[in-house]
């Protein structure tokens, strides 16, 4: 693991590996896993995942556009990944991840 080290990465130093620069654009065109619905949840913000279902999308699907549930859309290009279904409830979302 060491050759594949960048030569400036110091000792407990966060860094992005080779195999991940490549996977992940791959993984966020297929699926990308909602983080906010466990927040929201712990923080209390919502009581169950019911609140985030069923999607909706206003128009074009995409982030400025969907309500999005377990199943969220990219934050850099704003678009959904393959797997996001609007209209879908929390067992779609299920299924699909």
């Amino acid at each position: 693991t060491k050759a594949m080290l960048p030569d400036d990465v110091a000792d407990g130093e966060k860094w992005e590996g080779p195999v991940k620069k490549i996977v992940s654009p791959l993984g966020s065109k297929i699926i990308i896993a909602n983080k906010n619905v466990i927040k929201d949840i712990a923080n209390g913000k919502v009581q169950s995942c019911d609140e985030y279902y069923p999607t909706q999308c206003d128009g074009a699907v995409n982030k400025a556009n969907c309500q999005v549930g377990l199943i969220a859309c990219d934050k850099k290009t704003e678009d959904c990944p393959a797997f996001f279904q609007e209209g879908a409830d929390q067992h779609d979302d299920e299924v699909a991840g």
